[in-house]
């Protein structure tokens, strides 16, 4: 009888540590798509620009937050690295004091405009730092 608890209790820890490696692969296999995704957008991580990646397993997607500056100002980008479905865009071009383009998109049904970068980054953050 207790070999049988051991052997339940020995398996159940197993299950649970390979649960927990799970997000690990997935982080691997999100950093692989982003630097795919990153590298076919036409970005070069010269001049600035960049990106990084986050498995988010709330919404079981690999999102790549990508920036990128140039001479004429900053864009900001949030999105799905294999899908391509964008969460999150900020625009912003130097003669201006305003961004010209700021969109959160939380869901396919809803999106709604930001004013600030502040906003941009704190919907950003909720994304690329949800579990």
């Amino acid at each position: 009888m207790v070999w049988k608890l051991l052997a339940g209790a020995m398996l159940t820890i197993a299950a649970m540590g390979t649960v927990a490696a799970q997000p690990t692969t997935d982080q691997v296999r999100c950093a692989q798509a982003a630097a795919t995704s990153f590298r076919l957008s036409g970005w070069k991580t010269e001049g600035g620009s960049g990106y990084k990646s986050h498995y988010n397993r709330t919404l079981g997607a690999c999102l790549i937050e990508i920036e990128g500056r140039s001479q004429y100002g900053v864009t900001k980008t949030v999105s799905d690295a294999v899908e391509g479905r964008t969460y999150a865009i900020y625009m912003w071009v130097a003669a201006s004091n305003k961004p010209m383009m700021c969109q959160l998109i939380p869901s396919v049904k809803e999106k709604r405009d930001c004013a600030t970068e502040e906003e941009y980054k704190a919907f950003a953050a909720s994304l690329m730092e949800q579990p």
